[in-house]
């Protein structure tokens, strides 16, 4: 209460961002504090946790016994499940699957494909899930994000069935619950979650079962089910939606976000992770760029946060030094953590960073100019030369006005052996006008 130098209420600043936030006052105690906040954060539904150290604990010493590796407790769908599934589908004519949240792998992403495919059924991965399964299977349909296609929303709207496996379904995948109604949807209704507070927090299921989606699929994975309607045209119309929805028809003279995003799909290796923050050059992302050969290709936060872009990037080629990193950002995006390419250059990663710049904060303008006609205010964005920036960390910079330019700075940073920057100038109007 005496107003220490750089000091807040750490539990009252962190509370609401976290799932755990407690204040360690006893050295002795670590041990303790430590293993409840990895238990805390991996159980249920994972998110991070915060322990505050006080000065006077920071600088104290006492001799205390190791606790062993936190052991998360898996919870394991139970034996009906198969059953409750079958029972579920039953008389069902136009069901799908909606896969999400946390706890996937490739061995999750390769089971959904098999029971999908071997009942007929579509699927649509939730927010920023987009590599839970191969886009290019004939059962994937799209994504409920920022770039839902008109058809897959009007298919989620008119499903009698939905197996939700994982996924919340929150205010912006459900785009505020009017895909799906709450709190009684207005489909059949089977939730699987692994944090038993998130069944029935907001929509009440048919059947709601607390496990995790490995355990789930585990259960259902060889599951065949009795077709009861020609679910096989079902799956097929919201394919061909898909894909109608994710090809690039673009007659437009400038210079697009959209053209960018259509020639880095047909140039990037299939298992290239993508990184990416929030904003316009995100929605369009999501839209047209299809994610295949592997589980791990997308990185964004389901937040939506500006700035995340370049950090995750660089944390992904750490975790994966031979598999081909790229970083696609807004200008504004960019701007936000641009300095972390001095934490790339200093561990030598080699890292391609896509700028896309309209020099405008594209979302926020767009709403302007929609609520606020002739009003704008805050959103043209003075930049610096990106790619000298790049080069003044030692790093490989282009900057590209055109498809025929970018294809050749690509083929620079191919054989650059560090970071790389394209700054991609794109046409000011017709990139706000992308949103979708």
């Amino acid at each position: 209460d005496r107003e220490a130098f750089q000091e807040v209420d750490f539990r009252t600043m962190y509370r609401p961002l976290a799932q755990w936030v407690a204040q360690v006052e006893d050295v002795r105690r670590i041990p303790e504090y430590v293993n409840r906040a990895w238990l805390t954060a991996m159980s249920g539904r994972p998110g991070p946790v915060v322990l505050v150290f006080p000065e006077d604990v920071l600088f104290d010493e006492a001799d205390v016994h190791d606790l062993p590796p936190v052991d998360v407790p898996d919870m394991v769908a139970p034996p009906h499940t198969a059953a409750s599934v079958n029972k579920f589908f039953d008389g069902a004519k136009q069901p799908v699957i909606i896969v999400g949240g946390s706890g996937w792998s490739e061995r999750l992403r390769v089971g959904i494909a098999k029971f999908a495919a071997r009942n007929n059924l579509p699927v649509v991965a939730e927010f920023r899930c987009q590599d839970y399964m191969d886009n290019a299977h004939d059962n994937y349909i799209g994504d409920l994000g920022i770039s839902t296609g008109p058809e897959l929303a009007e298919m989620v709207r008119s499903s009698d069935r939905i197996l939700c496996i994982g996924a919340r379904l929150g205010e912006l995948p459900t785009r505020k619950y009017s895909l799906i109604e709450a709190p009684i949807p207005n489909a059949g209704l089977f939730h699987v979650h692994p944090d038993i507070g998130e069944l029935g927090k907001v929509y009440k299921p048919d059947v709601a079962i607390n496990a995790t989606s490995a355990s789930f699929l585990n259960m259902i994975e060889d599951l065949e089910l009795e077709i009861c309607g020609d679910w096989a045209n079902w799956t097929r119309q919201g394919r061909e939606a898909y894909l109608k929805h994710s090809t690039l028809v673009d007659d437009h003279p400038a210079f697009t976000n959209e053209q960018v995003i259509d020639w880095l799909q047909s140039q990037l290796p299939p298992d290239t992770i993508v990184a990416s923050g929030s904003g316009i050059s995100s929605g369009v992302l999501h839209r047209f760029y299809r994610y295949g050969a592997a589980y791990r290709t997308q990185l964004a936060p389901v937040a939506g946060s500006m700035g995340y872009s370049v950090p995750a990037g660089i944390s992904a080629k750490l975790c994966a030094p031979n598999r081909k990193v790229v970083v696609v950002c807004g200008d504004g995006c960019f701007m936000m953590t641009a300095q972390e390419l001095a934490t790339a250059a200093q561990l030598q990663l080699e890292l391609l960073v896509v700028v896309i710049n309209n020099s405008v904060l594209g979302t926020i303008r767009k709403h302007q100019e929609r609520h606020y006609p002739k009003r704008v205010i805050a959103t043209d964005l003075l930049n610096p030369d990106f790619a000298k920036f790049a080069e003044s960390f030692g790093g490989l910079g282009r900057t590209v006005h055109s498809i025929e330019e970018l294809a050749e700075a690509y083929q620079e940073t191919t054989e650059f052996r560090g970071i790389s920057l394209i700054d991609v100038k794109v046409d000011k109007e017709r990139y706000i006008d992308s949103l979708v």
